[in-house]
Parts: C-alpha cells; sequence; structure tokens
C-alpha cells in the first residue's frame, strides 16, 4: 500500500475516530488498561501507520491524549496513561518496520504472502509490543493497584495481547480494502444466505429463550462457513464487511450469554478470551483463504493470457519465473515479421464475412507454426504478425528455428492455396522478414492490461526487410546476421539454408548504413491477390 498525504480534515477525523473507539474500550475495561486493549481502535492504529508512515500516528497521539484527559488532577496516573498511549504509537512503528524487512503488505488481498506478512509482523508484533510496553509502564508505575507483583503480569499481557489482536486483525483489513476504493461487486446467493442465516440465528438469540450452550454453539459454527462463502465469491470490500458484521454478531451473543451466565471476574475474562482466540484464528485462517483464492483467478487469468502469446513450454517458465519482465532488459533475439500482400484489394473483393474468416484460418495456421518452433507471438498485424525467437530466454539456436519457422509459414500458406483453389476463390500471397540483434524486452501497459514485448532497431530492421521481400520478389528476406546466427547454430553445416541467394547490401528506409541481405525466392511465379 503507497503512502499517501495525510491531510488537516484527515487528521481530524481519524482523532476523532481513535478517541471514540479508545474511550468505548477503556470504559468496557473498566480502567487504564482500556487505552491499549483498544480493540478496534489498535486497528486503526496500524493502518493509519502502513498507509500514512509515521505521519499517520499523529491522530492516534490525539485521539489517545483526549482519552486521557480526564485523570489531569492525578499526575501520577496522567503520565502512566499517556505512557500506556505511547504503546501503541511503539507498537505501529514496530509493525511498519516489520512490514517493510518481510517484504510489505502491498497487496494484501491479491498476494498470499502479502497477507501472511501482515498478520504475523504486522498484527502480532503491534500487540505484542504494545502489550509488553503496556504491562511493563503499569508494573514500574504502581499507579493501579493488581500490578505491583510481576507475578500479575503473564496474566495480564496475554489479556492485553490476544485484545489487541482481535481488534487489529478485524479492523486493519478492513480499512484497508475500503481505502482502496475498489468497487463493492455483489456477492454470491451462497454468501449472502450464510450471513442471513448467521443474522436470523442472533436474532432468535435474543428473542427466544435457548440455552446459552446452544446460542454460543450456532454464533461460532455459522461464522466460519459465512467466512468460507464470502472469501469464494466476494470481492475486498464486501469480504471484509461480512467479517465484520459477523465478528460483531457472533461477539455480542457470546458475551451477553457470558455476562448472564457468571457473575465471578475470572471466569468472564477466560472464556471472552476464548471467544476473540476463536474469532482471530477464524479470521486470519479465511484472510489468508481470500488471498490465495484471489492469487489463484490472477495467476489463472495470466496463464491464459501468455498463452495467446507464447508456445505452452514458454508458459510453463514464465509461470515458474513469475513476472520476469517487470524491469526491462537487452537481449539476443531473432525478429520475424509476415505479411499477406495485396490484402486490401482482396477483402474489398471478398467481403467482411469471407475476409474475418480468411484471417482467422491465416492467424490460427501460422500460430500454430510458430509455437511448433518454440517462438513467441508478439503480437498480429491485421493481415500479418510479428514472432519473437528468444523470449523469454534466448538460445543458441534461435536464428535457425526463425529461418525454419519461415520456411514452414510458407509452405502452410501453400496450403492454403490449395484449399482456396478449391472452393473457387483467389491464392493469397505472403512475405517474410526476419533480423537478428539485440532487443530491449519488458511488459507495458497498465496495471489491469499488460503485454510483453520488443522493441529496438532489430525490430525495425525485420520489419524492412519484410516490406522489401515485395520489392524484390522472394519469399523470406533475411539479414546477413540472421544467416551467420543460423550457420552456426547448426554446426556449418549449409543443408537447413540450403536455397538462399545472396541479394547484397541495401539501405533499408530509415538507415543509413546498408544491410547486407540473402533471400530464398519463390518456387512459382506469385499470383495476383485479386
Amino acid at each position: 500500500m503507497g503512502r499517501q498525504h495525510l491531510s488537516i480534515a484527515r487528521v481530524l477525523a481519524w482523532s476523532l475516530a481513535y478517541f471514540v473507539l479508545a474511550y468505548c474500550a477503556q470504559a468496557f475495561a473498566g480502567g487504564a488498561d482500556g487505552i491499549v486493549p483498544v480493540w478496534p481502535a489498535i486497528g486503526i492504529a496500524l493502518f493509519l501507520v502502513l498507509r500514512y508512515g509515521p505521519a499517520g500516528l499523529l491522530p492516534v497521539a490525539i485521539g489517545g491524549a483526549a482519552t486521557v484527559a480526564d485523570a489531569y488532577a492525578e499526575p501520577l496516573r496522567l503520565v502512566t496513561e499517556l505512557f500506556l498511549m505511547s504503546a501503541t504509537v511503539v507498537g505501529a512503528l514496530a509493525a511498519r518496520q516489520a512490514c517493510r524487512l518481510a517484504g510489505g503488505a502491498a497487496d494484501m488481498f491479491g498476494r498470499t504472502r502479502d497477507m501472511v506478512v501482515f498478520l504475523i509482523a504486522g498484527c502480532l508484533i503491534i500487540s505484542a509490543v504494545a502489550a509488553f510496553i503496556g504491562v511493563l509502564v503499569l508494573h514500574l508505575s504502581g499507579a493501579f493497584p493488581g500490578t505491583e507483583r510481576l507475578v500479575d503480569l503473564p496474566p495480564r499481557f496475554m489479556t492485553w495481547f490476544i485484545s489487541d489482536l482481535a481488534g487489529a486483525v478485524l479492523v486493519t483489513p478492513l480499512l484497508m480494502a475500503w481505502a482502496d476504493r475498489e468497487e463493492f461487486g455483489r456477492p454470491s446467493l451462497v454468501s449472502l444466505t450464510c450471513w442471513a442465516t448467521l443474522i436470523i440465528a442472533a436474532i432468535a438469540a435474543w428473542l427466544i429463550e435457548f440455552t446459552p450452550d446452544v446460542e454460543n454453539a450456532a454464533m461460532l459454527l455459522l461464522f466460519g462457513p459465512t467466512l468460507a462463502a464470502a472469501a469464494l465469491t466476494t470481492k475486498p470490500r464486501a469480504f471484509t464487511a461480512i467479517v465484520l458484521s459477523g465478528a460483531f454478531i457472533a461477539v455480542t451473543v457470546v458475551v451477553n450469554n457470558i455476562y448472564e451466565a457468571q457473575q465471578g471476574l475470572h471466569p468472564r475474562t477466560v472464556t471472552l478470551l476464548i471467544v476473540q482466540l476463536y474469532l482471530v484464528s477464524i479470521v486470519e485462517t479465511h484472510l489468508v483463504l481470500y488471498a490465495a483464492i484471489t492469487e489463484s483467478r490472477r495467476s489463472i487469468a495470466e496463464r491464459v493470457n501468455l498463452s495467446k502469446h507464447f508456445s505452452p513450454n514458454m508458459v510453463d517458465l514464465i509461470a515458474r519465473l513469475g513476472r520476469p519482465f517487470e524491469k526491462p532488459h537487452r537481449q539476443p533475439a531473432t525478429v520475424l515479421f509476415c505479411d499477406l500482400r495485396n490484402f486490401t484489394r482482396l477483402s474489398e473483393a471478398e467481403g467482411p464475412e469471407a475476409t474475418i474468416a480468411l484471417l482467422r484460418d491465416f492467424h490460427a495456421t501460422m500460430t500454430d507454426i510458430v509455437f511448433r518452433h518454440e517462438g513467441t507471438l508478439d503480437r498480429y498485424l491485421g493481415d500479418g504478425l510479428m514472432a519473437v525467437f528468444g523470449m523469454p530466454e534466448p538460445s543458441p539456436d534461435d536464428a535457425l528455428r526463425a529461418l525454419a519457422c519461415a520456411r514452414e509459414m510458407q509452405e502452410a500458406l501453400a496450403g492454403i492455396n490449395e484449399r482456396r483453389r478449391a472452393r473457387g476463390e483467389a491464392p493469397l500471397d505472403m512475405g517474410i522478414g526476419l533480423h537478428t540483434g539485440e532487443v530491449m524486452l519488458g511488459d507495458i501497459g497498465s496495471e489491469t492490461t499488460r503485454s510483453v514485448t520488443v522493441i529496438g532497431d532489430t525490430v525495425n530492421v525485420a520489419s524492412r526487410l519484410q516490406n522489401l521481400s515485395k520489392e524484390i520478389d522472394a519469399a523470406i528476406v533475411l539479414s546477413t546476421e540472421t544467416r551467420a546466427a543460423a550457420l552456426k547454430a547448426c554446426g556449418g553445416n549449409a543443408g537447413p539454408l540450403s536455397g538462399l541467394v545472396h541479394v547484397g547490401a541495401l539501405t533499408l528506409r530509415g538507415h543509413s548504413r546498408p544491410t547486407d541481405t540473402w533471400s530464398l525466392p519463390r518456387m512459382h511465379p506469385a499470383v495476383p491477390a485479386a
């Protein structure tokens, strides 16, 4: 999550939100302990520091100071409560640093790793640090009864830690999801049904006198399937809304039953902590599940997109590498351009429906040949295409495979023409250009639509050679660099290069220096396309 500017209006709004939640938590805890076990206020602190950096803790300081302002008449208690408030600040900074060292949590709903980093380096550390500093301050100050002995601190620490953890795990993801302003989406019928069942069960628990055990079991058992259904079918905003509302409903019913059934403080506290731990564990499980499902769906979509450009073996390689093209780099490659000649007149004569059918057949045939020779389809160019050999990883035989591919493409065109003649249709004419050299490889586009491509003078030369094939009436035109690389790949055996004719050094359009070229003449005279 990228850092953003924290305006004065946002500072005031977040300060008020933190104050309200911290004050309610303080009243609920019945003492100074409520300043740090501020669930859910500590979730606000973690969100602010992850989103805005250290500046995000300004609202925490303001809201926390307002929370402890009623202790101004007791200097020792006031100082103690201010130190307790600072425990949240220190814990949030520690959590932010831990997240940065662990790789950040920028895409927590879309990457399993980021979600795990957030839960471990974020939620656990802010809760542990805040609770540890809090109980230490209480012990050293002695301002509150029951904190003088060290033996009393471990249970107080666990209470503090679990409450903080519940607040961070429940609230921070909700704030992150809503801050990104992604569309809410429409939850599926299954997730809505599970969510409605949880609400109905809670209403029944309030209106009908069931035993507390039955009501508690219903809440805790329904909460898990509700989150599972939401994780499988919803977007981040809808999912976190179901998480928070479902947790609030379940905790309200269970806590009410605890308070009605038990009078002793210790049993109530222990039971409440168990409920919080259950909520934390099940919410963490489904947060990771949600991130894993989202990542899996994105991976499938990326593989489908890659399969349009790369041969199957290259798709597997790229899937293992992740996003190897995010940082552009230079590498050798052989670029192939092919293009149908006189296609404009042909399309005008045949009409739109027949033209589209022709292109589909042509592209499908030529793409299969490119993939069969382990080439990469860079793009379709209307009545032609551009392919790259040596992408994503260069190979010593790239030029040889590219030349073999070009030969087979011309042979396949002959087969297409045979079928067209049998149907009484005009045959097609195609030229191919090949050039080997250094290219710049990288992905371009937006975050939602990316395309892997190569750019550079090598691409331009290959395109010019394809245009040259029409001028000199050749089936294939290639540069000396491509011929030399192919000859080297086949160990000096000129067999795969048979039939090539030396054209000579020609000055291509846009180039000042001549390019030494070779060609493969046509086996038959070119047939007019219309």
